[in-house]
């Protein structure tokens, strides 16, 4: 589902902007790379769809540019992501910098898009990951995520997008 990864590209790019290094997790065969700075690794860990209106039609729109109307269509997703706040082992940083950078991200939830409402932030314990020679921490941030798709008489195939604005 290219929604999902859309999402969890814009939340690295949000705690990116809010002063956190972050990235997708990608470890297909279970190997773990070594940083030699703090850094948050996010990856999906739960979701679940909610339509939206009838069969997620929300209704149409004008477009006066075009002198046409535009079916819309959204939906909202429900899902879990799993962030793994990475601190190598050293005198620098260490088990104090999980806490550090978890604080960080908290404070990073701001530069979010605002089509993406944070429903929860937690943490579990800081351990030392042997295999990967750093101090870990897994966190998790349930948020729901609002998009649209619109679609002119032309179009068959609909690419939902993150909604610009989050409606209440």
């Amino acid at each position: 589902m290219a929604e999902l990864e859309t999402i969890i590209s814009a939340v690295c790019r949000g705690l990116s902007e809010g002063g956190v290094s972050a990235v997708i997790s990608q470890n297909p065969f279970g190997g773990k790379k070594r940083h030699t700075s703090p850094i948050v690794t996010v990856g999906l860990k739960s979701g679940n769809a909610v339509s939206c209106g009838f069969a997620e039609y929300l209704g149409m729109r004008y477009d006066a540019e075009n002198d046409t109307y535009n079916e819309l269509y959204g939906k909202k997703l429900d899902i879990a992501l799993g962030l793994t706040l990475w601190s190598p082992k050293s005198e620098s940083f260490g088990h104090e910098k999980c806490l550090m950078l978890f604080s960080q991200v908290a404070d990073a939830l701001h530069s979010l898009p605002e089509s993406l409402k944070v429903r929860e932030l937690s943490c579990g314990e800081t351990e030392y990951d042997t295999a990967a020679e750093m101090f870990r921490c897994d966190a998790e941030l349930k948020l729901s995520a609002f998009l649209v798709a619109e679609s002119s008489d032309e179009s068959q195939f609909l690419d939902f997008k993150l909604k610009g604005v989050l409606i209440n």
